[in-house]
């Protein structure tokens, strides 16, 4: 049996790469760098990073104030979401 892998390691479940993909769209349209967004949010631009590419699984919270950030209401972007 080898190491037991981290769970930051696995790789994130489609629809967290679906949304993180929704908001890169967002981000981009609305003309935001990830460090212009992410201090908007109050978050580490990493974790912006992270969030985009699937790798976090994004909390009601933060996505309500991503959406803030984005000037778009949270209904609005997950209805983009292809599920």
């Amino acid at each position: 049996m080898g190491p037991k892998k981290s769970p930051r390691s696995k790789p994130a479940a489609p629809p967290a790469r679906k949304l993180g993909a929704v908001i890169r769209q967002a981000r981009e349209s609305a003309g935001l760098s990830q460090d212009e967004l992410a201090w908007q949010c109050g978050v580490h631009r990493a974790y912006m990073g992270f969030v985009e590419q699937g790798r976090y699984r994004i909390s009601v919270e933060k996505l309500v104030q991503v959406c803030s950030g984005l000037k778009i209401k949270p209904s609005e972007l997950l209805a983009r979401i292809d599920l």
